[in-house]
């Protein structure tokens, strides 16, 4: 297999203050596959975006199918499932939050998403 194959990605944030809160805003990471550049074919589809959604409080996965420079991108319907316990519409988290995005190439014709959520300060670092 030629390309990205496995990819994980880890980084922290923390809320401090927010200005305009948008449909995208949260923590967001983005990951290529083993897809190679897709050029005209959409169906190459080598981005999955996971993120943390600041305005709806949910974790979610979305691939990307097609994007340029000229139009907007296509995406998947988001896959998502609510945090409660990292958010409150009232008062949000106000201490470091890691994330950490896996991405595996299974069998070169499928992906497999996984995301973690670290709400212990980075207490056992980005590995534990």
């Amino acid at each position: 297999i030629k390309g990205w194959n496995n990819v994980e990605i880890t980084g922290y944030g923390k809320y401090i203050t927010d200005g305009t809160i948008r449909n995208h805003s949260g923590l967001n990471m983005i990951a290529r596959t083993n897809r190679g550049w897709m050029g005209d074919d959409g169906c190459a589809a080598p981005l999955y975006w996971a993120k943390i959604d600041r305005l709806k409080g949910m974790a979610s996965f979305q691939k990307v199918y097609y994007h340029s420079n000229y139009a907007e991108p296509v995406r998947s319907e988001p896959i998502s499932v609510p945090i409660p316990l990292l958010y409150d519409k009232q008062n949000p988290l106000k201490k470091p939050l890691g994330m950490k995005f896996v991405v595996y190439t299974v069998a070169q014709t499928d992906i497999r998403l996984e995301l973690y959520i670290d709400t212990t300060n980075g207490l056992g670092g980005p590995n534990g």
